[in-house]
């Protein structure tokens, strides 16, 4: 989506350089097939398009844009059909149907008759146990996933006991369900009566997680601002995801603050409402309805009390409080200027806590004392552990201190230079930058090398005091050249300066050839 981004923000730059595009004529029109670019190529939301397009005064010729997805759509088409899938031959027969009656805002199982089966990529007029398929039914109380809600899952029973399990429902372009699952026993015929079934614990698992995200919809607006708006959206059992138009990570206290406020109107119990009116009716009564979503004449409308309206054809609670409990997740970017909210609610926060609480108790045990004792036994064990690591970098000081003074107590006369070669291990690169420091700041003309392991890293500090440098050593040079020969690389400052080497097999070599080196840097 960063690629994206960038590639939009590109073209618009470019589109707005134009004379016309400035101006606001025809080339101020982004064109549907760069849009469909960044939709295919780049997963770029085309709302998202339409809205920083918006924000720049420009227009999107969604007309292009529709006949872009029109062409791919017809190439799917044409590769499903040459493997044999399903799709091929959903889209020819659904040509023919009419759209599946939903009952399911009201009815959670209902009668039906089988219009249409699809097994194998082929139109059948039977199947049986153990068959995967996709079944049409005239009539369903499944929900297709639609608007980011996932959907339900349940059974399909004949009159004589057999058993079709429904995994999944999609809807078709002609507004048919198509029931995607397997025989598990008996089987079914074209035309023979059903009873459709959902798994109503999921529905109400779903609903508690729609009906919050709407909740959570509104109170965003509420404490980030109006200019905050859903910018897609995943609504699974107890569980969501929410994506939204915001210019920066929110605070930890806004984060808290949602949370408490949307606990409070599920605490509040509101009623929840669906009812349809046209869309202008909607739009009259301020209804929230998603950018860049394209609604027909008539529209459903979800209300939760006075506090939230939206536009929405969702499956819902009947009443807030049976959400149960909301609990916020997690806060990340998802692109330059959208957010993403996760959440949990009713049994997933019980889950969340339950594993909260499991990890609480492991802990307290592997320290041998009681949960509630925990924040002091790890507030004390974490001061022991800093005046453990401050001894041990005494100590490594020390014991560092000592390397060098034997160091300077063998230094090496390169032409009026004192050169000191040190070899260290196990200490941070702050407490080798601390003794450089010291060495460098001493009045006699003095170079040093030092070579610090840690693990597998190598790496090179060289240092030169003031009565070097006008000798002619440059600390950077110097250890640029030393760490090269080890495959690394580096530099820096005349007095002090870093390198990193690769191979620690030529750490000796390399100290050895410092001598040399710095001869010829002397004046």
């Amino acid at each position: 989506i960063d690629a994206g981004l960038a590639l939009l923000n590109e073209k618009i730059e470019a589109l707005l350089a134009s004379e016309e595009g400035a101006n606001g004529g025809a080339n101020g029109t982004f064109p549907g097939s760069e849009a469909f670019r960044l939709y295919d190529t780049f997963g770029f939301p085309i709302d998202l398009t339409e809205e920083l397009l918006e924000e720049r005064g420009l227009k999107l010729d969604r007309a292009g844009f529709d006949e872009c997805m029109n062409e791919q759509r017809m190439r799917a088409r044409t590769a499903r059909s040459a493997a044999g899938d399903f799709g091929w031959a959903v889209e020819e027969t659904t040509e023919e149907l009419g759209e599946t009656k939903f009952v399911g805002y009201t009815e959670t199982e209902a009668k039906a008759s089988i219009v249409h089966i699809l097994a194998d990529g082929e139109e059948r007029g039977h199947m049986e146990t153990g068959e995967t398929a996709i079944l049409l039914l005239d009539q369903t109380p499944f929900y297709a996933e639609s608007g980011g809600q996932t959907s339900d899952h349940g059974t399909i029973e004949s009159e004589n006991g057999a058993v079709f399990v429904v995994s999944e429902v999609k809807k078709a372009a002609g507004g048919q369900h198509l029931h995607f699952g397997t025989v598990q026993s008996g089987s079914f015929s074209l035309g023979e009566t059903v009873t459709a079934r959902i798994d109503t614990a999921r529905r109400k698992a779903i609903a508690r997680a729609h009906s919050a995200t709407h909740l959570l919809h509104k109170t965003l607006q509420d404490v980030l601002g109006a200019h905050v708006q859903q910018a897609g959206s995943l609504v699974e059992p107890d569980r969501l995801r929410f994506d939204f138009s915001h210019f920066e990570a929110m605070k930890p206290e806004e984060i808290a603050k949602v949370e408490q406020m949307v606990n409070e109107q599920i605490l509040e119990g509101l009623a929840v409402s669906c009812s349809e009116m046209s869309l202008e009716q909607a739009k009259e009564q301020g209804v929230m309805a998603l950018f860049g979503e394209k609604y027909g004449d008539m529209v459903r409308v979800v209300r939760m009390g006075d506090f939230s309206a939206e536009l929405c054809g969702g499956t819902h609670l009947d009443n807030t409080a049976k959400a149960g409990v909301f609990r916020i997740v997690s806060e990340s970017s998802v692109a330059a200027g959208v957010r993403r909210m996760e959440a949990v609610t009713g049994t997933g926060v019980l889950t969340l806590l339950n594993e909260a609480q499991s990890q609480l108790s492991q802990a307290a045990e592997a320290l041998k004392i009681a949960p509630g004792e925990l924040v002091r036994r790890v507030t004390q064990l974490n001061t022991e552990l800093r005046t453990a690591l401050k001894e041990k970098e005494a100590l490594a000081v020390q014991g560092a201190k000592g390397t060098v003074s034997e160091a300077l107590a063998n230094v090496k006369d390169i032409q009026g230079v004192n050169l000191a070669t040190i070899e260290l291990t196990g200490l941070s690169l702050d407490i080798l930058r601390r003794l450089g420091d010291e060495l460098k700041s001493r009045n006699e003309a003095l170079a040093a090398v030092f070579s610090l392991e840690n693990g597998e890293k190598l790496q090179f500090l060289a240092v030169a005091t003031k009565a070097a440098i006008q000798k002619g050593v440059h600390a950077g040079q110097l250890v640029k050249a030393v760490a090269s020969l080890t495959g690394g690389n580096g530099g820096g400052r005349p007095d002090s300066a870093l390198a990193g080497g690769k191979e620690l097999s030529k750490k000796k070599e390399a100290l050895s050839a410092v001598p040399a080196l710095l001869e010829k840097m002397i004046k």
